[in-house]
């Protein structure tokens, strides 16, 4: 066998040629000048540690593991075989022995990045939350240039809703590889999440000058335009733009048109809305959020069948979703059907025994049923799991009404108009009753204008209707 030495001079050139490919993208001529070096120097462990990389990248694992087993086998003691074999047996599935090759690796080397790093996603994948942080801390600490550590932990930060953390981690690995898409992407919506709209957009943005014909950029933009309330016609022109550029991807097509419909729900303009709806139900049938607006579209227009036949196709799609069920008992609480909306709730809390809607929801059904022991205690769950929540305060200020306590009443429906940001007309109603069961009628009158200059869903003209007609609510 001829002598590293001997052959140096075409070897090193051929592992040049082999790591410029590598930089590059060039998968196909590294893997080929990787099997030039072996070629010239069979017992070197360099050379099949970077072709078992490198066919790892193109999603060759059996000849990955072949170049690994190869490695190890020339040098037992060397950790990059063993990190190199463990990560492919992680891509696997085989955690087990990935792990113990995790665990050879930082035996061999106690200070190797590359075997914390390993250990970390293992124990990450377990579930194994604050193992997998020490591991991942300690990979950065060796390495303060290795954000590969930093984007796992951000990774897991997120899963784990600590989302602060991870917005830490992401703004520095962007900050030193600012062409790093994904990393961008998962910036953006956790931004998103914490509804900091104003920086979610500008990474959107950013994403859409790294991208300009990316249509997922367009999407996610306009969803973040539409949430702020305040740029509707700038998230229609994203959602359009995405569809532009989308014509192949259904799904990016279908959430583009039910973006479209959130912006025409908030103006209230349902029939248009219903239409993007019915759209993005072709591409994407099972789609939860779009089941649930076009639920909701189909119930404040008043369309009962249709609304009732597509809840039950949400509830059918989503069978272990709170939201399905919720959806469903919202419906039939508009439907003055409170004890099909009460037992929805109560399915609606097994999926979820946290959640505040659910308890909200449900105190409305026991007490237009006259449970209101059971209203009172639903209101308190709900209150202390989300203390502004203005669906608990609107119950809260009915209950009050229907005592004779017009006190409470305005207390509890301010407190709801003012958690729905006074953009809520429902809530300002049972805020003019209130006024008006305190005998302040000029207070009642101004925030009954106030609620029909806003714009009502059907159910909620006739409401108002009635109060104009009648008068009762004040005395």
């Amino acid at each position: 066998m001829p002598s590293l030495t001997a052959q140096q001079s075409p070897y090193f050139e051929a592992a040049a040629k082999g790591k410029a490919a590598l930089e590059r993208g060039d998968l196909s001529v590294a893997a080929h000048e990787f099997t030039k070096c072996i070629g010239f120097a069979p017992g070197e462990v360099r050379p099949r540690v970077e072709r078992a990389n490198v066919y790892f990248r193109q999603g060759k694992l059996d000849l990955a593991l072949t170049d690994a087993q190869a490695a190890i086998k020339l040098q037992p003691k060397n950790p990059d075989g063993y990190v190199v074999r463990g990560t492919i047996l992680f891509r696997k599935g085989r955690l087990d022995e990935a792990l113990a090759d995790a665990e050879r690796a930082l035996k061999a080397m106690p200070n190797l990045d590359g075997g914390y790093a390993l250990r970390a996603k293992i124990r990450h994948a377990r579930k194994q939350y604050d193992a997998a942080i020490a591991d991942y801390t300690q990979v950065t600490k060796l390495n303060p240039t290795n954000v590969g550590a930093l984007y796992n932990r951000a990774n897991l930060y997120a899963e784990i809703n600590e989302h602060d953390a991870a917005i830490s981690d992401l703004e520095v690995v962007v900050k030193v590889q600012p062409l790093d898409r994904e990393a961008w992407w998962l910036l953006g919506n956790l931004y998103g999440r914490k509804s900091q709209l104003e920086h979610a957009e500008e990474v959107f943005t950013r994403l859409i000058e790294l991208e300009p014909n990316d249509s997922q950029g367009y999407l996610q933009r306009g969803v973040t335009r539409a949430k702020t309330g305040s740029k509707q016609d700038e998230a229609l022109a994203d959602f359009s733009q995405a569809i532009a550029l989308g014509l192949d991807n259904k799904d990016i097509l279908g959430r583009a048109y039910t973006g479209k419909a959130l912006v025409y729900q908030q103006r209230g303009e349902y029939e248009l809305a219903k239409k993007e709806l019915l759209g993005a139900i072709k591409l994407i049938p099972n789609d939860a959020t779009t089941l649930d607006m076009l639920t909701y579209a189909y119930g404040v227009t008043q369309d009962r069948e249709n609304a009732m036949k597509t809840a039950d196709r949400y509830v059918a799609v989503a069978p272990k979703s709170a939201g399905s069920y919720f959806r469903r008992a919202w419906l039939h609480g508009n439907s003055d059907d409170y004890d099909k909306s009460e037992a929805d709730c109560t399915k609606a809390l097994a999926c979820d025994p946290n959640f505040p809607m659910g308890y909200a929801t449900r105190a409305m059904a026991r007490f237009k049923l006259g449970n209101n022991v059971g209203a009172e205690a639903d209101v308190a769950s709900a209150l202390k799991l989300e203390p502004d929540l203005a669906e608990a305060h609107r119950v809260k200020a009915l209950m009050a009404l229907k005592l004779g306590d017009a006190k409470s009443a305005v207390q509890h429906a301010t407190k709801a108009c003012e958690s729905s940001g006074w953009k809520d007309p429902s809530q300002i109603l049972v805020l003019v009753a209130a006024y008006g069961s305190a005998g302040k009628v000029d207070e009642a009158m101004k925030w009954l204008d106030k609620a029909e200059a806003m714009g009502l869903p059907p159910s909620d003209k006739e409401d108002v209707a009635r109060l104009r007609a009648a008068k009762e609510f004040v005395r």
